[in-house]
């Protein structure tokens, strides 16, 4: 965007006669095409609240009468328990644990698993280049006139009002205690069974298998504009460059090659003749 306190001294100059005049409307078409961007002038930015309301660092304080709105409700006095729980009791005597081990069992049979193949690395694209399209002729200079959006308001100011209310009576707190828990695991010794050698597992086997004939899935991709210089690539690809119906040809020959069906050759058709950039909007509004 740009910025108007650039164009201050220029454009909303009073003695400026292009300022004053009256010119045409500038359609939506022409404004895209010459890169036009509006003048945003600077945000008043008002200081607002959560709720955007306006925030008044100088707020004006009234008092005023008790209302409807300010009733006091029922004051709640909270009692609360609290109960207080005693030690645990003495721990027990020693628990001695002796562990015995049986012999390993034998390894489980092969399981049959399928391992993600890697594809084979895909060949560069075959590029087949048309020359490039004469350049349209430039346009005449023109004057139009642009309504740009105006300052946006100030934010909504709020009257705000609130109640004054009695001081609650305070919570009143029993401390009341609990009889003593259950006693604490008694001390255990564990005699441990020695761990035995671990036997071999069955060596792992890889088979690979043939790739079978794979089927094309054909696709248009979505397509791509980018800027081009004429003169450099008619110097660059002069000798490969195709007209449309020898375009047509040889890709059509390349995608037989693979089997694309004919639904698939008649929107490729469709894309060869469209003679517009599919990028631009089929008609553009006015400004």
């Amino acid at each position: 965007m740009v910025d108007c306190r650039d164009c201050f001294g220029t454009l909303q100059e009073p003695t400026d006669p292009v300022y004053n005049e009256t010119h045409p409307k500038c359609s939506r078409a022409e404004l895209d095409e010459a890169g036009y961007e509006p003048t945003i002038c600077p945000d008043p930015n008002y200081p607002t609240d959560e709720n955007g309301y306006y925030k008044d660092p100088y707020p004006q304080r009234q008092r005023a009468p008790p209302t409807p709105e300010c009733k006091t409700g029922t004051i709640d006095r909270k009692v609360k328990f609290i109960f207080l729980k005693p030690q645990s009791p003495e721990p027990s005597g020693l628990l001695t644990v002796i562990e015995k081990r049986p012999p390993q069992p034998s390894p489980p049979p092969r399981k049959k698993i399928w391992c993600p193949s890697q594809p084979p690395q895909k060949p560069p694209p075959i590029i087949i280049r048309t020359p490039p399209p004469k350049p349209p002729p430039p346009l005449e200079p023109r004057t139009c006139e642009v309504t740009v959006p105006p300052l946006r308001p100030p934010p909504q100011s709020v009257e705000k009002h609130s109640c004054a209310y009695p001081t609650p009576p305070p919570d009143i707190i029993v401390e009341q205690w609990l009889p003593y828990g259950p006693r604490p695991p008694r001390p255990i010794k564990v005699i441990r069974a020695p761990c035995p050698p671990p036997a071999e597992p069955l060596h792992n086997i890889c088979i690979i298998h043939d790739a079978p004939e794979a089927r094309i899935e054909h696709s248009i991709e979505e397509s791509e504009t980018k800027p081009g210089d004429p003169i450099q690539y008619v110097g660059r690809y002069g000798s490969t460059l195709l007209d449309r119906e020898s375009l047509r040809k040889e890709l059509f020959a390349l995608l037989r090659n693979t089997r694309a069906d004919e639904n698939f050759l008649r929107r490729i058709e469709d894309v060869i003749q469209r003679r517009t950039d599919p990028s631009m909007p089929k008609s553009a509004g006015k400004f």
